[in-house]
């Protein structure tokens, strides 16, 4: 578990802003791509686990709140799932709780 909790850390914005400037435009910005403080944001599950990749629109395997369609008539399939509002995966909580599933 000792592991999980300095990968948890490692993975905060504030710590990758810091070493990694040019593997996101967020680090290099100084700006989250989340409404949520830097030293809370988590960027380990930055692709989320929930997102549903089965079906093309893609989509929220949780049914979070907090997501939403975006509508394009340049899509395959006309809409396209946007969960750039929500922070589920980004949470500290949730991140231990998936690095103790595959542990």
């Amino acid at each position: 578990m000792k592991k999980s909790v300095s990968s948890v850390e490692d993975f905060t914005f504030e710590n990758r802003r810091k070493k990694f400037l040019d593997k996101c435009p967020c680090y290099a910005e100084n700006k989250p791509c989340h409404d949520m403080p830097p030293n809370e944001l988590n960027c380990l599950l930055c692709f989320c686990p929930e997102y549903d990749t089965s079906k093309k629109e893609g989509g929220c395997k949780i049914k979070s709140k907090s997501g939403k369609w975006f509508f394009s008539d340049k899509l395959p399939k006309g809409k396209i799932w946007d969960c750039s509002d929500c922070v589920y995966p980004h949470r500290k909580d949730v991140v231990k709780k998936y690095l103790d599933k595959i542990e």
